[in-house]
């Protein structure tokens, strides 16, 4: 395989582990707020924010610095499905 088939190939992996994290946080939110409303905190959109959305974020901005650091191409994948997602977030908050 040729460089610019293993910067494409680590480019789809990067997008492919940012997005089972993303799933994986969406399918724990619904247990999550079951949790925080059995120890009292309602289900609103400010805890949804920041018990599932803010710290899978920080999780991928983490990624994609550390992946940066050791210059792979997966680190562009993660950052673009980071940017993505926030930008979801941002839509999503603009438009209530």
């Amino acid at each position: 395989m040729n460089s610019t088939g293993k910067k494409t190939l680590g480019v789809l992996s990067g997008v492919g582990i940012a997005l089972v994290l993303g799933v994986g946080a969406f399918f724990l939110s619904h247990p999550l707020a079951k949790l925080l409303a059995s120890v009292g905190v309602p289900r609103t959109m400010w805890s949804h924010l920041l018990t599932i959305l803010l710290p899978t974020e920080l999780l991928l901005v983490g990624a994609a610095i550390w992946l940066w650091r050791r210059r792979t191409p997966m680190a562009v994948g993660t950052l673009v499905t980071c940017a993505f997602m926030a930008i979801h977030v941002a839509v999503s908050l603009a438009s209530r």
